[in-house]
């Protein structure tokens, strides 16, 4: 059982990317209420897939290699949203439509099927915030006005492992974009 893999495919995002979004939208989460994603887990999750066994994740990696015909796209990072008042999280203004075709992609190739796919990069998790304070919180990171721009040039397939801190992600394999 050890040898089994909690895996997602993701876009991650540049480093300096991650740092602009941590000092400007994260550092703004009030802690203790929420729970503010770190820095480096960071990214667009465009699939999630489960606990896998390693011969699974090694055909996992052979059937993302179709993936290696998709052509580079740009990606806008604008605009704050939140899901059910669970999830606060930074849009996907530009590129969105390019990521939903590769989710499309993803559940062809892995023979999975979920249409709940929406690109986003998750910033905090809720934990105690009551619907005016998290209504408050999306007005003062909106305030901000904050966008950022990268070409997404990757695939790549990441390890979740869950502590009591947090999750800790993993690159596991990377499929490059045409």
């Amino acid at each position: 059982m050890s040898d089994v893999k909690r895996m997602f495919v993701a876009v991650n995002l540049p480093a300096e990317i991650k740092k602009g979004i941590h000092e400007k939208l994260v550092q703004a989460i009030p802690a203790g209420k929420a729970r503010p994603v770190e820095t480096e887990n960071l990214h667009v999750t465009l699939k999630f897939l489960g606990y896998l066994h390693p011969e699974k994740l090694a055909e996992v990696r052979e059937k993302l290699q179709a993936l290696a015909a998709v052509k580079k796209f740009e990606v806008g990072l604008a605009g704050i949203g939140e899901f059910g008042g669970r999830v606060v999280w930074l849009g996907v203004s530009k590129g969105g439509e390019e990521m939903k075709a590769l989710s499309d992609k993803l559940d062809e190739l892995l023979q999975v099927k979920d249409d709940r796919f929406h690109a986003h990069v998750t910033l905090a998790r809720n934990k105690e915030l009551k619907a005016p304070e998290v209504r408050e919180l999306l007005a003062a990171l909106e305030k901000e006005g904050c966008s950022w721009s990268f070409k997404a040039e990757s695939v790549d397939v990441m390890e979740s492992v869950l502590s009591a801190k947090g999750p800790k992600y993993a690159l596991q394999f990377r499929q490059p974009l045409e």
